[in-house]
């Protein structure tokens, strides 16, 4: 019933691919109609499979999905970064995964909205959540004080310390990051990561002392190797870096010179040849010591930057002038 007989087209072929059943100007609407018609009177089994393929469908839309795949959620989150209703409602119908509320809280975020952030938290809580909750918190003067109230909590992870660590720097709260750093993080959790934060803080508010103490505490601790060869608790090339850099911004540059010194004797000692002094530990010192116009300090830098041959003060004072300055500071 389904095959037509005529050769109009040239080949067999089914009774609706017909075209002496396609619409014409005059009648090709009641001729249509007519076979779709009969056709599904004929076949009542192929109706379904012949309405939902042909004939348009018009269902009215959901507002709410449920069971969404987690990747599925993420990426529906992330197509609308800024808008936090759209973020909710995809929160809602994918339940408590944890990815899903991270994504959410960003969005949070982006769109300045703390206190929904932490309500979001609240409700789904989990330790990928509370980092992203305390950076989101964090962000805002006004409420990175809440952020650090979620560290109280047991099995808060290295990831929410160095979070918390990072607001407190936002806020220019050096003594609290300092607190964090010595007082609350375990010292199984002390990572250089989390050191080189804090580093970076006391830096950034001239905090050359505080640095010096921190990095000395910081070298006696034992070495604890991972799995992979890499160094989870020893100072690396960034910590000494940022601790040169905050006692030159303190205007301790005698203290920066002896901790270069010692950076460059250990590079004897197989145990600490991971961390060579780069060229902007020998940079800054040479900056603060010209500043001063102390060219004997400079030569003892220049010195420590190339131990092979020996540097004369008239040679320093020829390299480092006026113009040459400029262009390397």
């Amino acid at each position: 019933t389904l095959s037509c007989g005529c050769k109009v087209m040239g080949r067999r072929h089914y009774a609706f691919q017909c075209p002496r059943f396609l619409p014409h100007k005059s009648n090709g609407l009641r001729r249509n109609g007519s076979f779709i018609l009969l056709f599904m009177l004929l076949s009542p089994t192929l109706c379904h499979s012949f309405s939902s393929t042909i004939l348009p469908t018009t269902s009215p839309p959901s507002s709410t999905t449920t069971n969404i795949n987690p990747k599925l959620a993420n990426r529906r989150i992330k197509s609308q970064s800024k808008n936090v209703t759209h973020a909710i409602q995809i929160l809602e119908s994918n339940g408590r995964h944890p990815t899903v509320v991270v994504e959410a809280l960003r969005v949070c975020g982006n769109c300045q909205q703390h206190d929904l952030a932490l309500e979001v938290f609240q409700q789904y809580p989990s330790e990928p959540a509370r980092t992203m909750t305390i950076s989101v918190l964090g962000s805002s003067k006004d409420h990175y004080q809440k952020a650090l109230l979620l560290l109280k909590a047991k099995g808060v992870t290295s990831a929410s310390y160095n979070a918390a660590i990072a607001a407190c720097g936002r806020a220019k709260d050096w003594e609290r990051a300092l607190k964090i750093h010595n007082e609350q993080i375990p010292k199984e959790q002390r990572t250089t990561l989390t050191t080189n934060a804090l580093m970076t803080i006391l830096a950034q508010c001239r905090k050359g002392a505080q640095a010096l103490r921190v990095l000395q505490d910081f070298d006696k601790v034992d070495d604890v190797k991972e799995h992979d060869g890499d160094y989870q608790r020893r100072p690396s090339r960034v910590t000494y870096q940022t601790a040169i850099y905050a006692m030159v911004r303190s205007q301790m540059e005698n203290e920066a010179l002896e901790v270069l010194e010692e950076l460059v004797q250990k590079q004897s000692n197989k145990s600490q040849q991971h961390i060579v002094p780069t060229d902007p530990m020998f940079d800054m010192l040479t900056a603060a010591f010209h500043k001063r116009s102390n060219w004997e300090y400079i030569r003892k830098v220049e010195q420590l930057r190339h131990p092979e041959r020996s540097i004369e003060l008239s040679e320093v004072q020829n390299k480092y002038s006026f113009q040459q300055w400029d262009k390397l500071e």
